[in-house]
Order: structure tokens, then sequence, then C-alpha cells
């Protein structure tokens, strides 16, 4: 490791090194949550993925943002700096076309005050509009034309 440190700090200073072990991961991979944890606790070693993902979002500047249904939530992973009608275009071709609107909350509105109707009611529901651009962890309502 040390002669790959010298050659990142040498050829790309400040990006970073992330060691770890492909057979760990394979070890960890099919696990659920609390079985993960409690191996990790038993081997004295833990996943790197969570630091390799948010070094790879943060290295090619990119966040993410929700939508939710009955169903499902999405996660979509965007550029940093996209504007709403884009956002939504990388769901849907004609919601970027038609672009009306979003109605954007934040997730951390969402956890403060524990459901959509709630967040609503405090008015930290906001209707954006095309200049709009998207913050890291916003959740979407896309309205589109016909």
């Amino acid at each position: 490791l040390p002669k790959i440190k010298a050659w990142i700090d040498e050829n790309n200073p400040g990006d970073p090194l992330i060691p770890f072990s492909v057979a760990l991961e394979e070890r960890l991979a099919p696990l659920d949550d609390e079985e993960r944890k409690e191996e990790e606790e038993r081997i004295g070693a833990a996943s790197a993925l969570p630091r390799i993902i948010t070094a790879g979002y943060s290295s090619l500047d990119l966040i993410r943002y929700f939508t939710c249904g009955p169903d499902e939530v999405r996660a979509w992973t965007i550029r940093n700096g996209t504007k709403a009608p884009q956002a939504a275009g990388v769901i849907h071709s004609d919601f970027e076309n038609k672009f009306v609107c979003g109605e954007i909350m934040s997730f951390e509105d969402l956890k403060e005050h524990g459901s959509e109707a709630a967040t609503k009611a405090a008015g930290k529901v906001r209707q954006q509009g095309k200049p709009y651009v998207m913050v890291d962890g916003d959740i979407a309502y896309w309205k589109a034309g016909q």
C-alpha cells in the first residue's frame, strides 16, 4: 500500500486510497444487515463498500434524489447542479420534455416530521419550476403536461 499511496500522492494529490478485501466483501455480501454486523464484529473488520460508494459519488460529483410511490422508494443518480427538468428526465424523457413542476421535500424534513402529510402540513413541501437545482436527498413528485 505505501507504493500505491506514494503514486496517488504524486499523480493525483488528495485522491482517496480505500483498501478493501474482495474475499471479505464476498463473505459479507449474502448476509442480512444483522448477520453482517455480527460477522464484522467477530472478525474485527468492516465492509469498505460504503466508503467506496461515497468516495465514488464525491469524485464523480454525483448526488441522489428519491421518488416514492405506494409500493417502492427509488433513488436516482444525477450530477450535482442538475436542474429539475433534467433530473425528471432521468426517469423518462417525457418527464423532461413536458415538465411542469416538481413537488420537492428534503429527506431531513421528512425524517423530522415523520410522514409526507405532516411534512406538507408543516409547509416543507415546495413546488419548484424549471430553474430549480436539485439538492442531494431531495424527494420529488414530478408533474408533466400531456
